[in-house]
């Protein structure tokens, strides 16, 4: 696991040491209220779904498919397999909302909005730096805070790990009001994958939204735009 092995300081971007304390024995129920993230590339790296329980701050990582490193050009992953992954997620679980990032996937996502709604399944372009930043940001905090909690016992939960472990930081020309300088997710090496970190994080960015819109189980959801 990239957990146990040594990067150079600084250059990941998240405290890979807390977010080790952070798993929980408790799963994420059949029914529970929750989000998703969805992010990855089609042809290349991996692509993954990540759930948050509303309530709880609790992770999981649903789906991942990750290209193997002696795949050739032609390895893909299938239109169908992401449908039929969401398909099962809203058939077990009450979602409220869902991001994805667009990119390499737009029709993908265009069906996955007209089957369960555009108020529902709902793009988060990741491209837009300051708006990245501050995701990047506030995910970094909840680890930091315990907020964020994450199912040990789940089938995904080592490749959740190494993935976490694996996103790196790249500094933008943005900084807090205390002069702290903003940073986006990137790769620390080529080989190391981080997906699954930007769905999480895109998981994590719904889950503040539905608790700021006051989401209840049994409410539809809230539109409201996205910063920019």
């Amino acid at each position: 696991m990239w957990l146990n092995r040594w990067v150079k300081a600084g250059r990941q971007a998240f405290d890979v040491k807390r977010w080790g304390g952070l798993a929980t024995a408790d799963p994420i129920a059949a029914g529970s209220f929750v989000t998703w993230g969805f992010d990855g590339a089609r042809y290349r790296d991996s692509t993954a779904i990540v759930l948050t329980d509303i309530p709880t701050g609790r992770q999981r990582l649903w789906a991942l498919w990750e290209k193997p490193l002696t795949a050739d050009d032609k390895w893909e992953i299938t239109e169908q397999q992401v449908l039929d992954s969401l398909d099962e997620l809203h058939d077990t679980f009450s979602v409220w909302r869902g991001y994805y990032d667009p990119f390499y996937w737009t029709e993908a996502m265009r069906k996955a909005a007209g089957k369960y709604g555009d108020k529902v399944v709902v793009e988060w372009r990741t491209n837009r730096t300051l708006a990245a930043a501050w995701m990047a940001r506030r995910y970094g905090e909840a680890i930091s805070g315990g907020d964020v909690t994450r199912c040990k016992d789940d089938p995904l939960a080592e490749d959740f790990d190494r993935h976490i472990a694996a996103a790196g930081r790249e500094t933008v020309n943005h900084w807090d009001d205390q002069g702290e300088q903003l940073f986006i997710l990137a790769k620390i090496h080529p080989d190391r994958k981080f997906d699954v970190a930007m769905a999480a994080q895109l998981s994590w960015e719904a889950r503040l939204d539905a608790l700021k819109a006051g989401a209840q189980p049994d409410d539809g959801p809230t539109y409201f735009r996205l910063p920019r």
